[in-house]
């Protein structure tokens, strides 16, 4: 047993804080990007929220274009949500958190067909996952047929 805590140990102490963190693609990030703008641009939204996490980021590439799906987590920063892009918006130690939905469609250049973002305030407990629906919405919009993409 003891040995077994040590290696835990040596385990997390090699990983660190950000060693848990995705790698994103280039169509992941792009896909990120879109869904931060559209975040920031609601109005209920008065904050700037950075990015403080990907917990699942993924795509599929169709003939139409790419869909991107990520879950990530934002937190609540010390900057109006106008400012969102600057470097020095700082996250606040006690600023509001949300975990987001995104679902992007983008078309073989990058241009944004439709998108879906959902950034609900993180609670405590287990999270709904609701607007898993309207990521198939997203998916289906300009596939330009009545069936599942089949991908390329």
């Amino acid at each position: 047993m003891k040995c077994l805590l040590i290696s835990l140990a040596l385990w997390l102490g090699m990983v660190g804080i950000h060693g848990t963190e995705l790698e994103l693609s280039e169509t992941q990030r792009r896909g990120l990007q879109v869904a931060l703008e559209e975040f920031h641009k609601h109005p209920p939204v008065q904050w700037a929220f950075q990015e403080i996490g990907v917990d699942s980021a993924d795509d599929m590439v169709f003939s139409a274009g790419t869909f991107v799906k990520l879950e990530f987590k934002l937190q609540q920063t010390s900057c109006l949500k106008k400012d969102w892009k600057k470097p020095e918006c700082k996250i606040k130690p006690n600023g509001r958190k949300r975990k987001c939905l995104a679902c992007i469609k983008l078309d073989p250049k990058g241009k944004v067909l439709s998108r879906m973002v959902h950034c609900p305030i993180l609670r405590q407990g287990p999270q709904n996952s609701i607007f898993l629906y309207s990521c198939g919405n997203i998916l289906w919009k300009h596939s330009g047929s009545q069936r599942f993409p089949t991908p390329s």
